[in-house]
């Protein structure tokens, strides 16, 4: 079975744009208005919206496109090659973020820690609501995560999420001619060991 997959983010915001116009989320409300790229407090989010009901909406979208069998460092893979030989195809976990990083004790993308670091912020200051959506390109996962190889991103989506931001995902099936389409909003979300 092929498995296409869109690495490029943009076109993840604007797939989620439709979403979001098509109320596909997560059985989310309507919404009267939506803004792209709107700036609050230091940050540039990807959307801003108001619902029917006048809340407003703060949505920052990740693509997640890498996924794997086990969820670790690369070099650690060996340890796990008996596992990994027995998985089926779509055992995968989809993970973010991996990079490189100079040191392990920094996050491997500050712009992502910092974003949602800034959306608890205004859900606990401005009552607004925020949303974290990752955008998962691919339908041959079983799961998402915050990588455990950023501890630091990882444990951050956690305190916001126990602090009330919206962690949501949506995977995108694409096709041979590299058209995307919407197939799920309801893949298990793994916060937590």
């Amino acid at each position: 079975i092929n498995q296409y997959i869109s690495l490029k983010p943009k076109i993840a915001e604007n797939i989620s744009f439709e979403i979001l116009k098509n109320n596909l989320l997560f059985n989310y409300i309507e919404f009267k208005s939506i803004v792209k790229e709107k700036v609050f407090e230091n940050s540039r989010f990807d959307f801003y919206a108001i619902d029917i009901n006048d809340n407003e909406h703060i949505i920052e979208i990740k693509t997640a496109p890498l996924a794997f069998y086990v969820d670790l460092p690369k070099k650690e893979y060996n340890k796990y090659s008996n596992y990994i030989n027995q998985c089926n195809v779509n055992d995968k976990i989809s993970y973010f973020p991996d990079g490189y990083r100079k040191n392990v004790n920094e996050p491997i993308s500050p712009r992502a820690l910092k974003h949602i670091q800034e959306l608890e912020k205004i859900h606990i200051e401005k009552n607004i609501i925020c949303t974290l959506l990752f955008v998962i390109p691919r339908t041959d996962v079983k799961w998402f995560q915050p990588s455990n190889i950023d501890p630091i991103y990882k444990k951050a989506v956690a305190k916001a999420w126990l602090n009330g931001v919206n962690i949501k995902v949506v995977q995108i099936k694409w096709n041979d001619i590299g058209e995307g389409y919407f197939y799920s909003n309801n893949l298990p979300i793994h916060l937590f060991e």
